[in-house]
């Protein structure tokens, strides 16, 4: 939503920092957010001109952990058109892709963006859409009210029922945004660590990603010894048998090796009383 200044500036308002920066970014190309109101209906302008299109929000299915994606259904006011946009993390898009957009020379440029700039810490992410009839829209808005109102296992229905919604993307392209830290963060965990404090951090990006915000944030630091165990996708052959269970085992073990003769060196280096 937006929020309009005394002096007539504009304001966007959204639950995640990432959206905002992304609005913000489409409005420095033309493509402005001009009016939210009370109602469902969404005008943006479009391209620096006079045009202006209207879109009527149907639903906003919210980011989750679980879900490490968030979507849109909106209908074009003028054109009666029915479009889902959806962003969400590179892997998990992904496997929601079209067959025509796996095969399309975009998601080979998309992946080498988003790995080459989460190493350097920054958030990114993929965007994509469809297009649904009405048909298909009245049947998801049904079925979602339905599944809504399940008392026994609610959460799991509506789950079911916006990932069927969520599948054949076509691929639009990858967004990169700065991940910037709250004041005093770096100092804060920093004094922590220097009081004995152990810390979690908790996150669902890349390692790489990880990695760089834990070293900015001062939750690590370059003179650590760091160990990382990075999990393998269960590949099964058309039986359905499990065909890389010993390579992920194997990728277990020899980080108990590695962990284990460091401990052994450290403990051989401390002095002994």
């Amino acid at each position: 939503s937006i929020q309009q200044k005394d002096d007539g500036t504009i304001d966007y308002l959204a639950m995640s920092p990432d959206s905002i920066e992304l609005v913000k970014s489409a409005s420095q190309q033309g493509f402005r957010l001009s009016s939210s109101g009370n109602t469902n209906i969404r005008r943006l302008e479009l391209n620096k001109s006079e045009d202006k299109k209207d879109f009527e929000l149907l639903q906003n299915i919210e980011f989750s952990s679980d879900r490490k994606r968030e979507s849109v259904l909106v209908k074009e006011v003028d054109s009666g058109y029915y479009k889902l946009y959806i962003k969400g993390a590179d892997s998990i898009i992904k496997e929601r892709l079209s067959k025509e957009s796996n095969k399309k020379e975009i998601l080979n440029q998309c992946q080498k963006y988003v790995d080459k700039f989460s190493e350097q810490g920054y958030r990114t992410l993929f965007v994509g859409m469809k297009i649904l009839t009405k048909g298909e829209t009245d049947k998801f808005l049904d079925d979602l009210k339905k599944a809504n109102m399940d008392l026994d296992d609610k959460d799991k229905k509506v789950a079911e029922v916006v990932s069927t919604l969520e599948k054949d993307i076509i691929l639009l392209g990858a967004t990169i945004v700065e991940d910037k830290l709250q004041d005093k963060v770096p100092e804060t965990i920093r004094d922590l660590r220097i009081a004995g404090i152990k810390i979690w951090m908790l996150t669902g990006d890349k390692m790489n990603t990880a990695k760089n915000i834990g070293l900015s944030c001062n939750l690590i630091s370059k003179d650590l010894k760091l160990f990382s165990l990075e999990g393998l996708e269960v590949e099964k052959n058309e039986n359905m048998e499990d065909t890389n269970k010993e390579e992920r085992k194997n990728k277990i073990i020899e980080f108990s090796k590695n962990y284990k003769k460091f401990q052994g060196e450290k403990d051989s280096m401390e002095p002994r009383s």
